[in-house]
C-alpha cells in the first residue's frame, strides 16, 4: 500500500495498492473542502497512468463533510474518474457519525442518477470492502445495503422524479421544499423520508442540504 496523499493531522489519507490494483481514500474527524479534493485529485492522477477502477472510501470516523463535498464528488470526480478509467467500483465503508450515516442514501441516490455503468456497495467495516474489490468474482451492487428502510423508500422517490417532489437532472438534485408559517416542514415534503428522526427546522435543514440546491416556497 503506496501513500498518494496524507494531511499533516492524519484526517485526510489516499493510498493506492498496486497489488490488488484499488485505491483507498480515509477521511477522518473534520475535513476541509481543499483536503477533500485533493485527495481525490491525487488519485485520479494516479489513475491517468494505472487506469485501476476500484476505490475504498472509508468515512466510517468521518464527522464533518465539508461544504459541497458530495456535489464535488458526484459532479466533478466520479464522473472524471469513469471517463479515465472506463468504469468504476466503488465500496464505501458506512460512518457511524449520524447525521453522515443519514446522508448515505441520499449519496447512493445521486450516484446512480449520473447514468453511468458504476458498481456501488456499502459496508460496515474495511475488511468487508476491502474482500469485494478485491474479489475475482463477479462483483454487483445492491439496495439491501442500505441498512434503512426509510431511506430506502427515499431512494425509489428520487428514482420517480418529480412526482415525488425531486427533480435530478445531470446529476443534480433540486429539492422543492415547502415550510408551513411557524417555519415547520409540511407533511407533503419527501425530506421527511430522509430523515424521518430529525425535527427539521429551516437552520437545520440549511446546515444538512448546504451543498444542494433546494428553493424555498
Amino acid at each position: 500500500m503506496k501513500s498518494i496523499y496524507e494531511t499533516t493531522n492524519g484526517s485526510t489519507m489516499g493510498f493506492v495498492n498496486h497489488h490488488e490494483e484499488y485505491y483507498l481514500i480515509q477521511l477522518i474527524g473534520t475535513v476541509s473542502r481543499a483536503h477533500y479534493q485533493a485527495v481525490f485529485g491525487a488519485v485520479l492522477e494516479d489513475a491517468e497512468i494505472n487506469g485501476y477502477q476500484k476505490i475504498i472510501f472509508n468515512i466510517r470516523d468521518l464527522k464533518t463533510n465539508p461544504d459541497l463535498g458530495r456535489t464535488w464528488l458526484t459532479s466533478q470526480f466520479i464522473p472524471k474518474f469513469y471517463k479515465q478509467t472506463g468504469g468504476l467500483q466503488l465500496a464505501v465503508v458506512n460512518p457511524t457519525n449520524f447525521l453522515e450515516k443519514k446522508s448515505i442514501p441520499l449519496f447512493y441516490s445521486v450516484v446512480k442518477a449520473l447514468g453511468l455503468a458504476i458498481h456501488i456497495k456499502f459496508f460496515d467495516n474495511l475488511m468487508q470492502a476491502r474482500d469485494w474489490v478485491c474479489a475475482k468474482e463477479d462483483f454487483a451492487d445492491d439496495e439491501e445495503d442500505l441498512d434503512f428502510e426509510d431511506e430506502k423508500k427515499n431512494v425509489q422517490l428520487a428514482r420517480r422524479g418529480s412526482k415525488a417532489g425531486l427533480q435530478v437532472s445531470k446529476g443534480k438534485f433540486k429539492f422543492k421544499v415547502h415550510f408551513d408559517a411557524k417555519g415547520r416542514l409540511e407533511s407533503r415534503n419527501p425530506l421527511e423520508n430522509i430523515l424521518p428522526k430529525i425535527k427539521l427546522s429551516t437552520d437545520t435543514l440549511k446546515d444538512y442540504f448546504r451543498e444542494l440546491k433546494w428553493f424555498n416556497k
